[in-house]
């Protein structure tokens, strides 16, 4: 019966292991998202002129799109609140998930303060702004999962063996 146990042991250490490298994996994922779901907003802004409600709405019937965190989120508030409040709602729950650093929050509830309130030329000036920061961060994340993700895949199951070894 103490080797199931210590097999447990073992288990958990690679699952905890496992999971922590798929938490940085789906940031980077998030944030390559967020990037591509920007670009989309930018080229909607400027060859319709439409508000920004209305362009996160064509973009959520759009099949890239549909299964983005962030726009669903973002579409879901709008019956309810404003747009920058809606957005800022959705970056807030993506941050509760971990989807987003500290750093990534603070910048795309920056992007939220300022949207719809400048001219067109304006707006995709900040949209362009936020995107170039925001595919810093990405880039950074994908670094940061390649090479914690690894350490943790291996030091998780390491672990769950020290610790088994140390009851035996």
């Amino acid at each position: 019966m103490t080797y199931v146990g210590h097999l447990l042991i073992v288990l958990a250490g690679t699952g905890l292991g496992l999971l922590a490298a798929h938490r940085l994996h789906s940031r980077a994922a998030f944030l390559g998202q967020t990037d591509r779901l920007l670009q989309a907003l930018e080229q909607q802004i400027a060859y319709t002129a439409a508000p920004m409600s209305e362009v996160w709405r064509r973009l959520a019937t759009r099949s890239g799109f549909r299964n983005m965190p962030l726009l669903r989120d973002t579409v879901a508030g709008l019956e309810q609140q404003p747009f920058a409040d809606a957005f800022a709602a959705a970056v807030e729950g993506a941050a509760q998930r971990g989807l987003l650093t500290d750093e990534g929050r603070r910048l795309l509830l920056e992007f939220a303060d300022g949207c719809g309130g400048y001219d067109l030329a304006g707006q995709q000036r900040q949209i362009r702004h936020y995107r170039q920061c925001i595919a810093a961060l990405q880039e950074q994340a994908a670094q940061d999962a390649a090479l914690r993700g690894r350490l943790y895949r291996v030091m998780g199951p390491a672990a769950g063996v020290a610790l088994a070894l140390m009851l035996m």
